[in-house]
C-alpha cells in the first residue's frame, strides 16, 4: 500500500502539464542508438569546471532505446587530487 502511495505521489509530481503559455522550439528524441548526433549535441572534456573530480568524456554519453544514456565509471585518470579516480560525461545541445 505505502509503495502504491509512494508511485502515485512520484507521477503526480513528475507528470504536471506544461503551462500553455510555453512553447516547445527544439527537442531530441534520441532515436538512434549510439552516439548522440553531433550536429545538436557536444561534451566538455576533461576536469573543466566547479573543481569537480570526475573526468568529463564524451564516451560516456551514449544514446538507446530513445534514451540519452550518461553513464559514470570507475577509471585512472590522470588527477593527482582525485583518490578515487572516476569518470562522466557533460553533455551540451548546439540548439
Amino acid at each position: 500500500m505505502l509503495a502504491l502511495f509512494m508511485l502515485n505521489s512520484i507521477s503526480a509530481a513528475v507528470f504536471q502539464p506544461v503551462p500553455t503559455e510555453y512553447k516547445l522550439v527544439w527537442n531530441d528524441e534520441f532515436e538512434v542508438d549510439g552516439v548522440a548526433d553531433s550536429r545538436y549535441w557536444a561534451y566538455e572534456e576533461g576536469f573543466v569546471r566547479n573543481e569537480e573530480l570526475q573526468w568529463y568524456q564524451a564516451e560516456n554519453a551514449f544514446c538507446q532505446q530513445g534514451k540519452l544514456i550518461i553513464e559514470a565509471r570507475r577509471e585512472n585518470r590522470d588527477n593527482p587530487q582525485n583518490p578515487r579516480p572516476s569518470s562522466s560525461s557533460e553533455s551540451f545541445s548546439l540548439e
